[in-house]
C-alpha cells in the first residue's frame, strides 16, 4: 500500500512556480507514494473564538491531512517567511489545541524562488515550527 502524502502549496497563484513544481512531483512520484495536493484557499482564517462551531471547511481540512501518513510543503519565500495562506493553514491544523493534525507526522518542505537565495526563509521558518508542532523532518542526508 503506498504512503499517502499529503502536499500543501503556500501560493494560491494558478501560475506559481511552487504549483507547478508540487503538481510535477505529485506526476513523478514513484509507485510507493500516493500524493494530492490539499488546497489551501478556501480555508477561513483560524479564530479559537468559532473553534466550538468550527467552519466545515477546517474539519475537510484537518480530516485529510490526518488521513496522511506525511506531509510536503512547497512554497514560495514572502516577506522572507511564509505565505500567509499557509501560516493559516498550519494555525488551522493545529488546532484545538491538544488536537493538532501535525503532531509526528513526517514532513518536507521544498522552496523556490527565482530570486538569489531560493525561499530561505520561507524554508527556515517552516522548520522553526515543525520544531514546535512535532513534524518530523530529516535534517540532513549523508553521503554513503
Amino acid at each position: 500500500m503506498p504512503l499517502k502524502i499529503a502536499v500543501l502549496v503556500g501560493s494560491l497563484r494558478a501560475g506559481s512556480l511552487n504549483r507547478k513544481i508540487a503538481e510535477l512531483l505529485v506526476r513523478l512520484r514513484p509507485d510507493v507514494l500516493s500524493m494530492e495536493i490539499v488546497g489551501i484557499a478556501d480555508l477561513p482564517f483560524y479564530n479559537e473564538d468559532i473553534e466550538e462551531n468550527a467552519p466545515p471547511e477546517w474539519q475537510e481540512f484537518r480530516e485529510r491531512i490526518e488521513a496522511a501518513d506525511a506531509v510536503l510543503f512547497v512554497t514560495p519565500e514572502y516577506n522572507r517567511s511564509v505565505p500567509g495562506a499557509l501560516k493559516n493553514a498550519i494555525d488551522v491544523g493545529s488546532r484545538p489545541y491538544g488536537a493538532s493534525v501535525w503532531d509526528g507526522k513526517p514532513g518536507g518542505v521544498v522552496t523556490a524562488s527565482p530570486g538569489a537565495i531560493g525561499g530561505f526563509g520561507a524554508n527556515h521558518h517552516l522548520r522553526q515550527m515543525f520544531v514546535f508542532l512535532n513534524v518530523l523532518a530529516m535534517q540532513q542526508l549523508k553521503p554513503t
